[in-house]
């Protein structure tokens, strides 16, 4: 095929075509990674900053305790509350009517329409006697103990703060 004779202005327009099209190539061709690389280092150094800061301002003072055997369990009495009476108990068991050994039953049973508070006193002197470190003793009573009663317990009990003054309340027996 013969080959096509170009006049002067076609060829000037394939000059300018192909001087664009390899400008383009030149300018397009090259990355400006310089400024994409100031922004991210901006941002990393940021962000680090910023998760950084919390750490150093939330920081919990702790005190490990300390090694050594085994402390024993502090002595600790219940008293029970029940229509049957008074139950007075520690770990050990359930104690006896006076309180210095232990046995089954009641400690204090109940005597007509009320509970014996001074019994009661009288066994929380003889406790208080024989663990005279402790001053903590839990209250538990039966829901169809009245409110009254559990208060006369905590008297007794505490006696004016003398006896067991860290009286804590226990959820019912039931």
């Amino acid at each position: 095929m013969p080959e096509a004779k170009l006049d002067a202005r076609q060829r000037k327009q394939v000059r300018r075509a192909v001087a664009r099209a390899t400008a383009e190539v030149e300018e397009g061709g090259e990355l400006q990674i310089v400024p994409m690389l100031d922004i991210l280092v901006n941002l990393v150094s940021f962000l680090l900053v910023i998760l950084a800061t919390p750490l150093l301002l939330a920081q919990v003072e702790a005190q490990l305790p300390k090694y050594g055997p085994p402390r024993p369990a502090p002595w600790q009495a219940t008293v029970t509350l029940t229509d049957a009476g008074i139950f007075v108990s520690d770990r050990g068991g359930t104690f006896a009517a006076g309180c210095s050994t232990y046995g089954s039953g009641p400690t204090l049973p109940r005597a007509g329409a009320t509970l014996d508070w001074s019994g009661l006193r009288y066994c929380a002197e003889r406790l208080h006697q024989a663990h005279p470190d402790s001053d903590k003793l839990t209250l538990t009573a039966d829901p169809r103990v009245d409110l009254q009663a559990v208060l006369s317990a905590m008297d007794a009990v505490q006696a004016n703060g003398r006896l067991f003054p860290d009286v804590s309340l226990a959820a019912g027996v039931r």
